[in-house]
């Protein structure tokens, strides 16, 4: 039996107003999403959770995709997918996987929901898998703002690491956004996956939303043997 696809849009976003609606590319956001998966051919149902009519409606574009209005009492822009995947889970069988697919990841492709079910599935210990990257400048080197007597000062974060080069350090992970697979809520821990660096976006900012752009554009103007080369590209840990 394959995983459900859950897939959470709400329509409301303070730093980018409608993202999971917004144009990329020609096509809303959760248009890539939906269209990858269903290219996957993984899926035995897909569901879009939200509380925006411009959200349903576009993904009612999809004849396979069925739409979950949120009651009043979840869309709340603090709630959680956890309390969502409780609260709605009765319309799929009880024993299926979850695999969440957040549309904020537009450049996540079929081929790598693939992969990263084939390796959850060669791992059957595990109850639950996360993508993940890391992070492109060490968190133990953060700073804070501390206030002493009435004036701000700079504090660190982590002063028994803040003095170590990089080599020195653990290399610290991040959630990318991409793919998160659940078999059970309480299951051992997460079983990591690496997705391909060119796939690891998570657009949220008006400014990712023209970064994604930008790299579209620079797509299609790459040759297609040079595309070919950066799709298998990536990131190692």
């Amino acid at each position: 039996m394959g995983p459900v696809a859950f897939i959470p849009a709400k329509g409301h976003s303070e730093r980018l107003p409608g993202k999971n609606v917004a144009f990329l590319g020609g096509r809303p956001l959760l248009h890539w999403t939906l269209a990858a998966a269903c290219e996957s051919e993984l899926f035995e149902q897909m569901y879009v959770s939200t509380d925006s009519d411009r959200v349903a409606e576009a993904a009612a574009a999809f004849p396979a995709v069925r739409i979950l209005m949120r009651p009043i009492r979840l869309q709340d822009s603090t709630v959680e997918m956890v309390l969502l995947w409780h609260r709605l889970h009765r319309a799929w069988p009880h024993e299926a996987t979850v695999y969440v697919l957040l549309p904020t990841s537009p450049f996540r492709t079929a081929e790598t929901m693939r992969a990263a079910w084939q390796l959850f599935q060669s791992h059957p210990r595990y109850h639950r898998l996360l993508s993940v990257t890391a992070y492109a400048h060490p968190p133990q080197w953060a700073l804070h703002v501390v206030d002493a007597d009435g004036e701000e000062r700079l504090g660190v974060w982590m002063p028994h690491q803040f003095n170590q080069t990089r080599s020195q350090l653990p290399q610290l992970l991040r959630h990318d956004g991409g793919h998160q697979i659940i078999r059970q809520l309480d299951g051992p821990e997460w079983l990591p996956f690496f997705p391909p660096a060119d796939e690891v976006l998570d657009i949220n900012t008006p400014d990712d939303l023209a970064y994604a752009q930008w790299r579209l554009d620079q797509r299609s103007a790459m040759p297609s043997k040079d595309r070919s080369s950066q799709a298998t590209s990536t990131e190692t840990v």
